[in-house]
């Protein structure tokens, strides 16, 4: 796994890229619930990035804050069975992605990125820069340009 100087490593590739950004140093680390309340936003804005495990490697999720992965959704945009996919355990994140629990974001992290659906009518999403504090806002075409993924229904 490479080790990333967050949050310059993701503000240096939307940077190289001419992707406009809002970068949010929160100051300490705050529940989707919070930041949203802090900023307001709608909580729909949030993103909470899942790692998850299938045969072929490890894929992250980008969703809503307030929406549930579905992993029977998940398992069949990929094509695999639904008993494939499992959720990173929380004391293996760190050591997989680099970034504490609730920190990974959404790109950068040479991870593939599918991005729920619900997140392409916001006009802004709100995403971790891989810290505990620090936030970034881009608009939800931009990130999958910059991120390669695909957009998908994967959320109850």
């Amino acid at each position: 796994m490479k080790r990333y100087n967050f949050p310059s490593h993701i503000t240096d590739l939307l940077d190289q890229n001419h992707i406009e950004y809002q970068l949010i140093n929160s100051g300490e680390a705050v529940s989707i619930n919070d930041f949203a309340k802090k900023m307001k936003v709608p909580l729909a804005s949030i993103v909470k990035v899942l790692v998850i495990g299938t045969p072929s490697g490890y894929m992250s999720v980008a969703l809503p804050g307030a929406k549930r992965l579905s992993t029977k959704k998940l398992a069949q945009t990929l094509g695999i069975s639904n008993n494939s996919v499992s959720l990173l355990p929380r004391d293996g994140l760190e050591s997989i992605v680099g970034v504490p629990v609730g920190a990974t974001p959404p790109l950068g992290i040479d991870i593939p990125l599918i991005m729920d659906k619900g997140l392409e009518g916001q006009d802004m999403i709100y995403c971790s820069c891989g810290t505990l504090t620090d936030i970034i806002g881009i608009r939800p075409p931009d990130l999958m340009n910059i991120s390669g993924g695909i957009s998908a229904d994967v959320s109850d």
